[in-house]
């Protein structure tokens, strides 16, 4: 039970034993959670985060995948439920650092393959925001894939009304972070994107810059699960390749 409600504490737990019609605790219920080493919340989220490491195919809840992906969403979860593939998104707005240059990258990256959408805008940002998510979510169903959790800045076009019933319409766990931890979710992207944006020169034009995101998807190995040293797109293709495969045991 604390596995299946990692986020339940011992009183919960308790009580929800109890309707069971066995009598208990709390206090015995916490002994009994740390005697197996699931005392904490962080315990038992580690040990279904191991259990993914290993390569354990347990299904896993929406619960247990939302409380995974909020304790640590770099483990980027995404695992079969329901026969199908949920994923987790982080968006953010990069101004472009040229002189007088008003345009902005929005992007968009999936944690589990470390693939990037992005578009260039010099409009309204909360709008351009909305709009690429739009396609990433529709490109995402067309792969089969739901976006589960969204994570992006506390500031900037995130905060616009327009922005958030955007995502309203999504239903999305919406994470709102902090700037510099928000930035550890897609350093990969970040560090590739500026250390090829800083090569062009001041102002360059808009299918320059798009490039510089091709070559992150096809190029870039990404090191860490699941890509391992492989890029972008070759996790997109392992994905799409395992939803195949599940789609033939079906039928």
């Amino acid at each position: 039970m604390a596995l299946e409600h990692p986020s339940w504490g011992c009183g919960r737990i308790a009580a929800a034993i109890r309707e069971r019609g066995w009598a208990i605790s709390s206090p015995t219920a916490q002994k009994t959670l740390i005697k197996h080493g699931l005392g904490r919340r962080s315990d038992r989220l580690k040990h279904l985060e191991a259990s993914l490491n290993t390569g354990n195919r347990r299904k896993l809840s929406t619960e247990q995948i939302t409380d995974l992906n909020g304790f640590n969403p770099r483990i980027r979860a995404i695992e079969h439920l329901n026969g199908g593939f949920f994923s987790t998104l982080v968006q953010d707005a990069l101004p472009l650092s040229g002189p007088q240059d008003e345009r902005f990258l929005h992007v968009i990256v999936d944690l589990f393959s470390s693939f990037a959408w992005a578009r260039l805008s010099t409009g309204d940002r909360a709008r351009e925001a909305a709009t690429l998510l739009d396609e990433t979510v529709r490109t995402h169903h067309h792969l089969g894939i739901t976006p589960l959790t969204l994570l992006t800045k506390k500031s900037g076009p995130f905060t616009s009304l327009h922005y958030r019933r955007r995502v309203g319409r999504y239903g999305f766990v919406w994470q709102r972070v902090k700037g510099r931890r928000h930035h550890g979710f897609i350093e990969a992207f970040l560090n590739a994107f500026r250390d090829e944006y800083a090569k062009l020169g001041p102002n360059p034009c808009d299918e320059s810059i798009m490039k510089l995101v091709t070559i992150y998807n096809e190029d870039c190995l990404i090191e860490g699960f699941p890509n391992f040293g492989a890029t972008p797109k070759a996790a997109v293709d392992l994905q799409l390749a395992a939803r195949m495969k599940l789609y033939r045991q079906h039928l």
